[in-house]
């Protein structure tokens, strides 16, 4: 993709939404996750919103920042 400048980048609004029910036990799969979640998470600024809901049969909310 394109490369954009940090100093211009606007500030975002994640949502996502993470199956944590038994189907996501494989290796490839929640562990997969987390690691991309903490890749993403050194490229956020002070002025981006994470929030994380899960669902493993009825969805809560798990984190907002």
């Amino acid at each position: 993709g394109k490369h954009i400048d940090p100093s211009r980048m606007p500030p975002r609004n994640l949502v996502f939404l993470v199956d944590t029910s038994g189907s996501m036990a494989a290796p490839n799969r929640l562990p997969l996750l987390k690691k991309s979640l903490a890749l993403l998470a050194k490229q956020l600024n002070k002025r981006d919103r994470v929030t994380i809901v899960e669902y493993a049969g009825r969805a809560g909310l798990v984190f907002t920042c």
